[in-house]
């Protein structure tokens, strides 16, 4: 495995932990089709970055999802990406990042769809 794919599967094994409590082989079964997209790319990083397939695995998991345009569904991925930044780079989770802030942040979002 490559430094960037390693980086993208540090990052979604945290997050999906923390926020579905996933356990690290979820995370490898759900991450495999991305990272040999990463490997077959020859390491290349994939076309965004780790928190936004957070984002939007979170966002296709509601029962309403399907339902909405492909404009809103981009729109509530950002705004979920938005709420998973907290002020970080995107790239990864800042020191001391307040993941259950982060958990009802992301509800919040998803009430107002």
């Amino acid at each position: 495995m490559n430094n960037y794919q390693m980086h993208y599967l540090s990052v979604w094994r945290r997050a999906f932990q923390e926020l579905l409590g996933w356990q690290d082989d979820d995370t490898s079964l759900w991450s495999k089709s991305l990272l040999t997209l990463m490997e077959k790319s020859g390491g290349v990083v994939i076309s965004e970055p780790p928190l936004y397939y957070v984002a939007r695995e979170l966002a296709v998991r509601q029962s309403f999802y399907d339902e909405l345009t492909q404009r809103e569904k981009l729109a509530l991925i950002e705004a979920v990406e938005d709420v998973l930044y907290g002020g970080g780079d995107g790239g990864d989770f800042p020191q001391g990042y307040n993941f259950a802030n982060a958990k009802n942040n992301i509800e919040s979002v998803f009430r107002r769809k």
